[in-house]
């Protein structure tokens, strides 16, 4: 069974950022997979490492595009970002010390956390950078460059 299930209700009509989020949905599943079949450690240690990476090569395109346009909250959407990388962390170390265990608690608040940005911080900016026009309204593919 899925953890996470990708709808057009996550996107935000940025190509890139879209394909990075549905990225991130994805490592999640797996992660979850992972521990569902009872993969072996070193399996879901290389899954939490790829979510890591590719967390914070996500979030650097998201910054740099908001950084690029001028965006007003960006030092609150950065914080917002180190604060999830700083936890993702704290549990992969954790983990690996065996402080903690991979659980659904995890895997749910990995999803619930990247839900409520995509649709509390990620669609503010976004709409930003519509009302500012950088993207096209109500457009749902519309480029950010």
């Amino acid at each position: 069974m899925t953890l996470f299930i990708w709808n057009s209700s996550y996107e935000l009509g940025i190509p890139a950022i879209d394909r990075q989020h549905q990225g991130l949905v994805h490592t999640i599943n797996e992660l979850h997979d992972a521990m569902m079949a009872g993969q072996d450690r070193d399996v879901t240690v290389r899954v939490i490492l790829r979510l890591i990476n590719y967390t914070k090569v996500h979030f650097d395109a998201e910054e740099q595009l908001l950084l690029s346009k001028g965006y007003p909250a960006y030092s609150d959407h950065r914080q917002s970002h180190h604060v999830f990388v700083k936890r993702v962390l704290d549990f992969h170390n954790q983990y690996l010390d065996g402080r903690v265990v991979l659980s659904a608690e995890v895997l749910t608040f990995l999803k619930d956390w990247l839900t409520h940005h995509i649709f509390e911080e990620d669609r503010a900016y976004a709409q930003w950078l519509r009302e500012h026009g950088f993207l096209e309204a109500g457009e749902s593919r519309a480029s950010a460059h």
